[in-house]
């Protein structure tokens, strides 16, 4: 269970907790560093539930932590170009399904083609519901999807799944953190809290719902066992993003300093003068008669030392035996630089998305390290859409195409595997095109791998793309005249070569790249 807030408590009842006194053990050093406490090195206070994770991460941690998030991201502008490149990096899904029989495919590929237009009841497509869904996992590590009985889905941000404050889990033991657990610690429903006039969620029986586990996909990155909640993906790099931020407008506002002259005056004058001038004294004053009471006297505002303020672009004329000392004649920055890279680093590593595929203009990072980044987000990126696919996008197919074959707006599976669907993915960016292409050809030539491979890392299947090639061929005899506008395309008969090579017939074949011209040919070309 969550332990109760005792504070609330307090202010809700009217009686107040009693005091604990803690006391800090002091222990021999043990033989393992990790479990030995010294002065050197802050462990914070030792916790023995640190295994449960729903229990620290509680509703009222979440609604702190979220909102700190959500405010960082609209107002800090590292933090919103990481969350803001994130869901381009990543890319979009395309369904693809990989049953024998192709008219079942393609009638359940453009099934899912105009669903995918408008999936949620707000009128969202599912690319947008797929940006949110990875935006959410970055700041609050879950999101909620209800499936209702329109076939549309219901998007419910982490916040609104909560369990009543005054009992922590509910008057149901086995709820915590707003999910409702069976014997075994299975997920049974989930309780989604209604949002008051004052801004906060309202969980309580009377103004929450509870929906079916069934009807409900938790997407989040399950990363320890007791956990039944998902973690902000940016939670470990909140307080650098904080700091970092706090830190660059210290930085400008020091350079702005400079640039306006800020000091004081300096006077040559007696030991007599200089305790008149601390003062504030004014020789002008002393021709003025003084205060006939007491109360006169305490109605005189204190004479301050003059103060100077000037317009940019402006300097003062001094008096004879002035200077001018300035307090900010210049400002440090020889390792402004390195700490910020440091620190985009500290911010960038919990994501995985490497600090120079999203905050540009570093110019430090050679050709041989931007490829290893590279393949360093390849291999992160692959990881991300196992955990999409896994979470969510086989289980949203599974329920909207069973629906869908249900109530007869698909025809039913000729196989009876619904398994047979693979999600397209386009290929990760790579720096240099060029080069990529020539690996490309060297590993076709060898055997290693076959033109469909390389056009599904695209995102396109070998069905779609022989087919675009014969019917660009069709239309291209078409209009050359070597075919009547009224033929059959099913009688036509397309090359081969063309159909994998672009190779129109009777063209000149490419030259090989080693063989040489010969030299007749250059002395006819000189001439």
């Amino acid at each position: 269970m969550v332990a109760p807030n005792n504070r609330l408590i307090a202010e809700l009842t009217g009686v107040a907790p009693k005091e604990k006194r803690s006391a800090v053990i002091q222990m021999a050093p043990g033989y393992y560093d990790a479990s030995n406490t010294n002065r050197e090195r802050d462990w914070g206070p030792v916790s023995s539930g640190g295994v449960f994770e729903d229990h620290h991460f509680t509703d009222a941690t979440r609604s702190i932590t979220l909102a700190r998030l959500r405010k960082e991201i609209r107002n800090n502008p590292y933090l919103a170009g990481l969350v803001n490149k994130f869901p381009e990096a990543v890319g979009y899904s395309n369904l693809r399904s990989r049953t024998p029989v192709r008219e079942y495919n393609e009638a359940k590929e453009l099934f899912w083609f105009r669903w995918s237009k408008s999936v949620t009841v707000a009128g969202d497509s599912l690319r947008t519901l797929e940006e949110i869904i990875l935006r959410e996992l970055l700041i609050a590590g879950e999101v909620f999807l209800v499936l209702l009985n329109s076939g549309k889905v219901q998007v419910v941000p982490s916040e609104f799944c909560g369990s009543p404050w005054l009992n922590g889990a509910s008057a149901d033991s086995n709820e915590i953190n707003g999910i409702r657990y069976n014997a075994v610690g299975r997920p049974q429903s989930y309780r989604f809290g209604q949002s008051t006039i004052f801004g906060t969620v309202d969980f309580s029986d009377r103004a929450s719902t509870v929906v079916q586990a069934r009807n409900v996909l938790h997407v989040y990155h399950k990363d320890r066992v007791l956990m039944g909640r998902g973690l902000p993906w940016l939670l470990p790099s909140l307080a650098t993003a904080r700091d970092l931020y706090e830190i660059t407008r210290a930085k400008t506002k020091q350079i702005k300093d400079v640039t306006s002259l800020i000091g004081y005056l300096k006077k040559s004058i007696d030991s007599e003068g200089i305790e008149k001038f601390m003062r504030g004294y004014d020789p002008e004053e002393e021709a003025e008669p003084t205060a006939a009471t007491a109360d006169d006297a305490a109605d005189e505002a204190p004479a301050t030392g003059r103060k100077i303020v000037l317009a940019p672009g402006s300097f003062p004329e001094l008096e004879e035996g002035e200077s001018i000392e300035l307090l900010n004649s210049e400002y440090q920055a020889q390792d402004y630089k390195e700490l910020i890279m440091l620190m985009l680093h500290a911010i960038s590593s919990p994501v995985g998305l490497p600090v120079e595929l999203w905050f540009s203009g570093l110019g430090d990072v050679n050709y041989s390290g931007f490829k290893g980044l590279g393949t360093q987000w390849n291999a992160r990126r692959k990881y991300i859409l196992n955990l999409l696919e896994g979470n969510y996008l086989d289980r949203l197919h599974f329920w909207r195409i069973n629906k869908a074959a249900n109530e007869g707006e698909l025809p039913p599976n000729p196989v009876n595997d619904d398994d047979l669907i693979e999600w397209a993915w386009k290929r990760t960016a790579v720096l240099d095109d060029e080069k990529h292409a020539k690996s490309v050809t060297l590993r076709l030539k060898s055997g290693e791998r076959i033109l469909a491979d390389f056009w599904e890392e695209d995102g396109l299947y070998e069905e779609e793309v022989l087919e675009r090639r014969r019917q660009f061929y069709i239309k291209a005899m078409i209009a050359a005249g070597e075919l009547a506008a009224d033929v059959d395309p099913t009688t036509v008969k397309v090359p081969l070569t063309f159909l994998l090579k672009n190779e129109i017939p009777g063209s000149a074949p490419d030259k090989p790249e080693n063989v040489k011209e010969d030299a007749s040919e250059n002395q006819d070309r000189a001439a």
